[in-house]
């Protein structure tokens, strides 16, 4: 089984994450990497997931509207970036991604 795990960094690392692992059709875990970076308030966590049980496209877009959502902010919290670690060993600045190429990693984790 393959898994993708993401680096989420900001100060609304931790509820970001939480909310991540919580997406309907996905299956994940985050934990607490930094709580120490440098700036004040800017943590770093990793999430993995590890299974989706619905639509790998649906679960793209879910992850897409939770990316925009959190670089707006949320309760004053915001992400700085957000790296996307696949498999294929490149990370990708979850930016940068399409829906599309979320998805197709999303179709390989049950291969």
């Amino acid at each position: 089984m393959r898994e993708i795990e993401l680096s989420i960094e900001g100060t609304g690392a931790e509820e970001a994450a939480q909310e991540l692992v919580s997406i309907k059709g996905l299956i994940g875990h985050w934990q607490l990497e930094d709580e120490e970076s440098g700036q004040e308030g800017l943590v770093t966590t990793q999430a993995t997931i590890v299974g989706i049980t619905s639509s790998p496209h649906e679960i793209a877009e879910s992850i897409r509207a939770w990316h925009l959502g959190w670089k707006k902010g949320k309760q004053g919290k915001r992400l700085k970036k957000v790296l996307l670690l696949s498999q294929e060993g490149h990370p990708l600045l979850l930016d940068k991604v399409s829906v599309d190429r979320v998805s197709h990693l999303l179709k390989q984790i049950d291969e």
